[in-house]
């Protein structure tokens, strides 16, 4: 379909569901992403600014502040479940929240905020298939997720810097890219130039990462988490068609995937600011709220609390 998509309620949000799954065929899926305002961009929390300052250039600060004051938690975690840890505790990180659960997302969607009340609410969708996956434990997604704790500079980086500078914090790693490198050049055949290609074709656009289900939250939300990698582009000075390593720059930027996304879905689905507060009661009648969604004992505290103050006043 095209155009825009108006939701009033859930049923009409679960009969466009229905209509659209059905023509997807069974080795596809839907995952979802409900925010609360259809201005706002799409990216990870590192790289917004619509709230807050952009953190993205601390984004290693961030990361090695809390690892240094609780390195109990991180001991054994690779690259990417340090970002899943600490997207979990709320630092901000370039993980990007989305749902197999369509109503999850609808729930974020018209979840109210003084903020964002007045505004619509959006909902966005990605086709996604199944046996394409990538897992945490890619060696792309590794690649990807260790460019969140890259050495902080004011400019950009060549790639080769950063493989020489895994052999210094992660050998695994590094050990892991060289023997990838030599396989691909073994068995595809390929020249070193098609290997680099490669790499930077897979680091083009953000991945959807089959994540574990290693805590209560991802699970009761359907979790699946979208990776976003820094913007890649060639050194400037590279006046050939050939792109060493050390010609292969990541930059210091990270891109909105948000029209990418509307164009692969064709239409906008909007929740109009109005129908926000009814939708949203629809969904708490059939159990979608925060208790639901977050199991902490304090967002179940929060929710019975304000409940409780709904009720009319004793006589």
């Amino acid at each position: 379909m095209n155009g825009t998509l108006e939701i009033t309620s859930v049923g009409s949000f679960i009969d466009f569901i229905k209509e659209f799954t059905f023509k997807i065929p069974p080795y596809k899926e839907l995952l979802f992403r409900g925010q609360q305002s259809d201005k706002y961009s799409l990216l990870p929390s590192v790289g917004r600014t619509e709230k807050t300052p952009n953190l993205f250039a601390f984004e290693r600060n961030l990361i090695e502040d809390v690892i240094a004051n609780k390195p109990s938690e991180f001991i054994g975690l690779d690259y990417y479940n340090t970002l899943v840890k600490l997207q979990h505790y709320g630092l901000p990180t370039r993980l990007l929240d989305f749902t197999k659960n369509p109503l999850v997302a609808l729930f974020f969607a018209c979840e109210l905020n003084e903020q964002t009340c007045h505004e619509n609410g959006e909902i966005l969708f990605k086709t996604h298939d199944k046996t394409n996956y990538y897992t945490e434990d890619n060696i792309i997604i590794q690649i990807m997720a260790s460019f969140s704790q890259m050495t902080v500079y004011s400019h950009d980086s060549k790639f080769s810097d950063l493989v020489t500078g895994w052999f210094f914090s992660d050998e695994n790693l590094a050990v892991r890219f060289r023997d990838f490198e030599k396989h691909w050049l073994t068995n595809k055949q390929g020249s070193q130039q098609k290997f680099i290609d490669d790499i930077v074709n897979c680091l083009l656009t953000p991945i959807f990462v089959h994540t574990k289900m290693t805590n209560e939250r991802i699970i009761r939300q359907q979790g699946e988490f979208l990776l976003f990698p820094n913007e890649i582009s060639y050194h400037p000075n590279n006046k050939t068609d050939e792109c060493p390593l050390n010609d292969l720059i990541i930059k210091r930027s990270i891109k909105d995937y948000k029209q990418a996304l509307l164009d692969d879905m064709h239409c906008n689905i909007i929740i109009p600011s109005k129908s926000k507060e009814k939708v949203f009661q629809e969904l708490n009648l059939i159990g979608y709220n925060r208790m639901l969604l977050f199991p902490d004992l304090s967002e179940c505290c929060s929710y019975i609390k304000n409940q409780i103050l709904q009720y009319p006043n004793p006589i």
